[in-house]
């Protein structure tokens, strides 16, 4: 959770400050803003006995499958909002 709140503020700074990230700096926090790895966490916490310390501490590390999810539905929210 402290990672969404500090890659917000990032975005936040980013907008009142009338900055242009480059694309590298913007993906990279848009990664935490994605929501996509709280998503996972807290859909563990539904399936049980599947949700142990172990499971969290892989989410942690942001394993490979999440780094591509999370872009894709940081993309997919760019251009939606875009459209508005």
């Amino acid at each position: 959770m402290k990672k969404l709140v500090r890659a917000y503020f990032q975005e936040a700074k980013w907008y009142h400050g009338n900055t242009v990230p480059r694309m590298e700096e913007y993906m990279k926090n848009g990664i935490e803003t994605s929501v996509i790895p709280n998503l996972t966490a807290a859909s563990w916490l539904g399936m049980g006995d599947e949700a142990t310390k172990e499971t969290f501490k892989w989410i942690i590390t942001q394993p490979s499958i999440l780094i591509p999810s999370s872009i894709i539905a940081r993309l997919l929210n760019d251009i939606v909002t875009h459209e508005r």
